[in-house]
């Protein structure tokens, strides 16, 4: 399978905005001097790019797509299960901001300047495609998410997380949280970090975590996590099993 992620035009996939610019004197009725400058995504955020991925993998919006899906069992939590994993690999990959990865291909166009494409960045794209497959290859979870935690961590982080031999879905709130094993840089992250996650869906775990007597310890996903502002919320995690 190839999803050719560097080959595709994102215009289409965030609102592609810019200043027009025309400041010619040509006298001509039907001006077409105009420029574009400045251009940028007005609402580019990382699960909109995850969206994007999943979508080229998934057809979940015809209707063979969608009897195609449930044979499958996805939408009995194996479509969340892989969204959240390609979320994963994309922030892995630091792929917050969007004028670090994307470029704009300007054209002459009837009246002045017009936009052609917006284009990732090859390598990015290549390397973010190659782990997404690979995630895709995988039957279980806990393939998929010891392979992320090697991906972003070298390793599996705990002993706990080595010897486990499955992860499951739970609903938790903050308050459960075991604030006592937040390091002084998580909560200052926590606390003065970049907004990234203000629309991450709420079918999607947020993070992996350990039961334990003064409550869930945080392994994976800090960021995400303390994404949830109202206190009494439900929200998914994976947990040891």
């Amino acid at each position: 399978m190839r999803l050719n992620l560097r080959n595709k035009d994102y215009q289409h996939t965030f609102d592609c905005e810019w200043e027009p610019y025309n400041n010619c004197t040509c006298g001509h009725d039907y001006c077409r001097c105009s420029k574009i400058i400045n251009p940028f995504l007005a609402d580019y955020s990382v699960i909109k790019l995850t969206e994007s991925i999943f979508d080229s993998l998934y057809d979940t919006n015809t209707i063979s797509g969608k009897r195609n899906a449930t044979l499958q069992g996805i939408f009995e939590g194996v479509m969340y299960i892989d969204k959240y994993f390609t979320h994963r690999i994309v922030t892995i990959n630091k792929a917050f901001n969007s004028e670090d990865i994307f470029s704009f291909n300007v054209c002459d166009g009837y009246y002045g300047e017009e936009m052609d494409s917006v284009d990732i960045d090859a390598s990015l794209a290549d390397k973010i495609e190659r782990e997404v497959l690979s995630i895709f290859v995988m039957s279980t979870t806990k393939e998929k998410m010891d392979y992320c935690l090697t991906l972003e961590y070298g390793g599996l982080l705990t002993k706990d997380v080595m010897e486990s031999t499955s992860y499951e879905i739970i609903e938790i709130t903050i308050d459960e949280i075991d604030h006592r094993n937040l390091n002084k840089k998580h909560i200052d992250t926590i606390t003065y970090g970049p907004d990234h996650y203000h629309d991450y869906p709420d079918e999607l775990p947020r993070g992996l975590v350990k039961k334990t007597p003064s409550g869930y310890h945080i392994i994976d996903g800090y960021h995400r996590i303390f994404g949830v502002t109202d206190r009494k919320k439900l929200f998914k995690v994976f947990t040891l099993k």
